[in-house]
C-alpha cells in the first residue's frame, strides 16, 4: 500500500453544512476535515481562490463557522484552506481531531 503524502493526516467526518460565498448560500457535505482544511461535496463548482464561509457541526447543537479558501476543485468536490476560524470552532475542532487520534495542530488562520 503506498503511503499518502501530504502534510497533514485526513480524518473522515462526513457532516452536512452549508457553504456561502456574496449572500448566496448552498448546501455542502464536509467529507473531512485536516490540520489546514477540509474536503467538501458540494453541487457548484466554486473558482480556485474564492473565498467562501463555512458552516456545519461537528457537535450536535453547535455550529461551527470558518472562512475557506478553494485550494483545488474536481467534480463536485472541492479541497478548501482555513482561512480564519473563531476560537470556539478552533478548540472543538483541535479536541476532535486529538479524539481521533490526531496528534496534529490545526491552523488558526492565514495572513489576509
Amino acid at each position: 500500500m503506498e503511503r499518502e503524502l501530504r502534510r497533514s493526516p485526513r480524518f473522515p467526518i462526513s457532516r452536512r453544512g452549508e457553504l456561502s460565498h456574496q449572500g448566496v448560500r448552498f448546501p455542502c457535505l464536509v467529507q473531512d476535515i485536516s490540520a489546514g482544511g477540509f474536503c467538501i461535496i458540494c453541487a457548484r463548482n466554486p473558482v480556485v481562490g474564492q473565498v467562501m464561509d463555512l458552516t456545519f457541526s461537528l457537535t450536535v447543537g453547535l455550529l461551527h463557522r470558518c472562512r475557506i479558501q478553494v485550494r483545488h476543485v474536481d467534480t463536485g468536490c472541492l479541497g478548501a484552506q482555513i482561512r480564519q476560524i473563531d476560537e470556539q470552532a478552533y478548540h472543538v475542532f483541535q479536541d476532535f481531531v486529538q479524539q481521533l487520534g490526531g496528534d496534529v495542530q490545526l491552523q488558526r488562520a492565514l495572513p489576509a
